[in-house]
């Protein structure tokens, strides 16, 4: 709450705010209501597989969308002319509140938030019951990373995006892309250089085999 009273004293921070709440019905309760229809009762397929199954589908769900949206999301910030996509949910940069989660544009809210978990139940032929779960954990995860107080709750394996990450993200908006689950800045450079680099420090850990 000490976060949305800074907000709401701020200049125009009553009509963020309210424009933040209008985002979230519109996008979730509207938007998010047809692409979970879409995903759920036209793209998965209807099941059910076995527990060890949809295990392996939750995950596959969560790593194609944690790729396609970490895709799209740096492509809004690197690709000139794509910006005013996102630039809405930047607004929210010094003071980040929990509603701003979905606080996007119908745009972005259509391409990066719900068509990667989609694609992620399509390609990995998810059953429903797995593409209700990834899609819950997703939206959960998003909800956690946008609310002030989280940052120190827990310590997340180096692979996945914690509130601090993604805060770090909104304060300087060149770093952090990954989200909500899975970082795949970190990812793709273990993979490319063997090093991970963790959020804030200058601390490069190699992982590079026998080092």
């Amino acid at each position: 709450w000490k976060e949305v009273e800074k907000l709401l004293a701020g200049p125009d921070g009553k009509r963020l705010h309210r424009d933040a709440i209008v985002s979230n019905i519109v996008n979730t309760m509207v938007l998010g209501s047809l692409a979970f229809w879409f995903a759920v009762d036209v793209v998965a397929t209807h099941g059910p597989y076995t527990f060890p199954h949809q295990v392996v589908n939750v995950i596959g769900v969560l790593m194609v969308e944690g790729f396609l949206y970490y895709s799209v999301h740096r492509s809004f910030h690197k690709v000139r002319g794509l910006y005013w996509i996102h630039s809405y949910h930047h607004k929210f940069h010094k003071i980040v509140i929990p509603s701003s989660a979905n606080a996007v544009t119908m745009i972005e809210f259509v391409v990066a938030y719900m068509t990667p978990i989609i694609v992620g139940i399509f390609l990995t032929r998810a059953d429903r019951a797995s593409g209700i779960v990834a899609a819950s954990v997703i939206g959960i995860t998003n909800a956690f990373i946008h609310t002030p107080g989280l940052e120190d709750s827990w310590v997340l394996p180096w692979f996945l995006v914690s509130t601090k990450d993604h805060l770090a993200h909104h304060q300087k908006s060149d770093q952090e892309f990954g989200a909500p689950v899975l970082h795949f800045d970190r990812i793709i450079q273990s993979i490319t250089t063997g090093t991970i680099t963790t959020t804030n420090t200058t601390t490069t850990t190699n992982c590079q085999k026998g080092a």
